[in-house]
């Protein structure tokens, strides 16, 4: 069995968001329009990115101690050396899953 994850596409992500911040408790314009714009333009479509993004974009708004997650504060979190090293930036391939056995060149790790 193996199965392909699609990325995402931005309605979806919008949709996931808005998902969470509800279940939160938060209200939809915790993210400005330009932040969620951003975090779609640098996610790829990968679901872990973007809760990645919202929750450092969420401790970026404690830390100045604001409401709202802008622009300014997914920014600092992009800064982040993981981010700047991350593939996820390029636009990789979507991930597969499989149930394949890896082959292994040494024979003592399978």
């Amino acid at each position: 069995m193996s199965e392909e994850f699609r990325p995402l596409s931005p309605a979806h992500i919008v949709e996931f968001i808005h998902k969470q911040l509800d279940r939160a408790g938060l209200p939809h314009n915790t993210f400005t329009e330009e932040a969620i714009h951003m975090i779609n333009k640098v996610n790829g479509g990968n679901l872990r990115a973007t809760k990645n993004l919202c929750i450092g974009g969420m401790v970026e708004a404690i830390r100045h101690q604001t409401k709202t997650v802008d622009t300014k504060h997914i920014n600092l979190v992009l800064d982040q050396p993981h981010w700047q090293n991350s593939n996820r930036l390029e636009g990789i391939e979507p991930v597969v899953f499989t149930n394949q056995q890896p082959k292994y060149k040494d024979k003592n790790l399978s």
